[in-house]
């Protein structure tokens, strides 16, 4: 509830508050969202790009009337929403002024329920700008009010306005609008370095560290020309990467605004915007295929091609085949290490694949299994997103389990095989290494049965102390193996 004081200064404004929506209400657009959702449905194309070519208040309602869009899953600027809801308790009128098609508008102003009116877009005027101020003046009547918005095309009802709120970049514009007639001001910046970074996943290139593996069992990591490649080769899987988590952010909005944990990601909280998110999506993977031409010519460059192909299939589908999607996860692993594998003329050994496969299938499974016990024992229904079922955390268990004893049981093999004598002095010496992986892969396993594991296993592995000790000591066994 306000007190006195706040409830004076509320009232000592124009009591009818118009308020802007894309931008200001949202981190983002309403119009921006819908065509987003429409990237998943082709048989709305063509009826929408017809309308594109006859007007924009057109082309809003096609856009409407194909995406159907949930109002309680937009990103939006909750301190700003807090505070109409205080004006509205002190008596303000509220009324939802917006471009948006009023379906949308409808909708978001439903959802809310502070709103006493809408002004929207209606599939014949585009409600912005002159527009948006005629249809104001219209519905005040002629008297006084007070408007709510963000951006340029909103200074002349700013101008007209008795008193205005800036929101976001809207603050920029407070010289030219006057401070006097400032009653709020909600500072919110978006597409910031910190925040772009941030929806790069740049954690998640760690695994691109993969690309290393074979010119290091190899012995021949660090001559200039193989490390060279290989550091344009790991760049380019990790912009390509980038790319890729952009572009599955982007189809995932609705469901990572669903998730405790996904909803702060920049994408999904608005403060990467969609028109830059696509333009992540887009620009990052053709500037990794020009870093893969030059790091391995027009072989490095199918494999970057390859991998983008793959995992926009995972994206846009493979994630939500059970059981697909973790063979799916420990190919783009191998993948990884196939590529790295290209600068030198051994190239990868049938072993190094075999390894890799079963090592990371079971931490594909490791990932599914802990997400899988991490919901409600009384949940039933399919995972949003994915194909599984809780119930289904016991067969990722025996997969993930048996792929990580398999993984073992390929290092003992290789131990006394012929290709091992020609790298290593004691080729016997490597299957130490064999317990060692078993026992991180087995640590990593209870964690995950008692709820400790929250993450990307190879990503909690790489904030685990204990890991850190496991890889020292694999390779200090492989060290001894080639010099004793």
């Amino acid at each position: 509830m306000l007190n006195p004081q706040e409830k004076r200064d509320a009232v000592a404004f124009e009591r009818h508050l118009y308020v802007d929506l894309d931008g200001t209400l949202l981190r983002g657009d309403s119009l921006h969202e819908a065509c987003l959702k429409l990237v998943a449905c082709p048989s709305s194309w063509p009826a929408v790009l017809r309308a594109l070519f006859s007007g924009k208040a057109v082309f809003k309602r096609a856009v409407a009337a194909q995406a159907s869009l949930l109002a309680e899953a937009l990103p939006y600027r909750h301190d700003f929403l807090e505070w109409l809801r205080a004006q509205r308790i002190s008596g303000r009128r509220l009324i939802l002024a917006t471009g948006a098609d009023r379906t949308i508008a409808s909708a978001v102003a439903n959802h809310l329920g502070i709103f006493d009116e809408v002004l929207a877009s209606d599939g014949r005027v585009n409600l912005t700008g002159i527009n948006k101020l005629k249809a104001i003046e219209a519905h005040a009547g002629g008297g006084h009010f007070a408007y709510a918005g963000d951006g340029s095309v909103d200074l002349p009802i700013w101008a007209a306005a008795s008193s205005v709120v800036l929101v976001g970049p809207g603050l920029r514009y407070e010289q030219t609008i006057g401070s006097a007639k400032v009653e709020a001001r909600f500072a919110d910046s978006v597409n910031t370095v910190a925040a772009v970074f941030r929806s790069l996943r740049p954690h998640q290139w760690a695994k691109n560290i993969l690309v290393f593996l074979p010119a290091a069992a190899a012995h021949r990591l660090l001559e200039p020309a193989v490390l060279q490649a290989d550091v344009l080769l790991f760049a380019a899987f990790s912009l390509c990467a980038s790319g890729v988590y952009a572009a599955n952010d982007l189809l995932d909005l609705e469901s990572d605004r669903g998730h405790v944990s996904k909803r702060r990601r920049p994408l999904a909280s608005g403060a990467v915007t969609i028109p830059l998110g696509v333009g992540i999506a887009c620009v990052l993977p053709l500037l990794a295929l020009a870093l893969a031409f030059v790091g391995a010519g027009w072989p490095g460059l199918m494999m970057i091609a390859g991998y983008w192909v793959a995992t926009s299939y995972y994206s846009l589908h493979g994630k939500r085949v059970p059981l697909l999607d973790v063979f799916l996860l420990a190919g783009f692993y191998t993948f990884r290490a196939y590529a790295g594998a290209l600068v030198i003329p051994a190239g990868l050994s049938a072993w190094m694949v075999a390894f890799l496969l079963f090592l990371f299938l079971g931490l594909a499974c490791l990932k599914r299994f802990s997400e899988l016990l991490a919901l409600p024992e009384e949940h039933q229904g399919s995972v949003l997103g994915r194909g599984y079922r809780r119930a289904d955390h016991y067969l990722m268990a025996m997969l993930g389990v048996g792929a990580g004893f398999a993984a073992t049981l390929v290092v003992c093999l290789y131990a006394a095989a012929p290709s091992a004598a020609s790298l290593y002095a004691q080729p016997m010496a490597v299957m130490g290494v064999a317990p060692l992986v078993l026992f991180g892969l087995t640590r990593l396993w209870l964690q995950a049965w008692r709820g400790e594991l929250h993450s990307d296993p190879v990503l909690h592995a790489l904030r685990d102390k204990a890991s850190y000790l496991l890889i020292a000591l694999c390779i200090l066994g492989v060290m001894a193996a080639s010099w004793l």
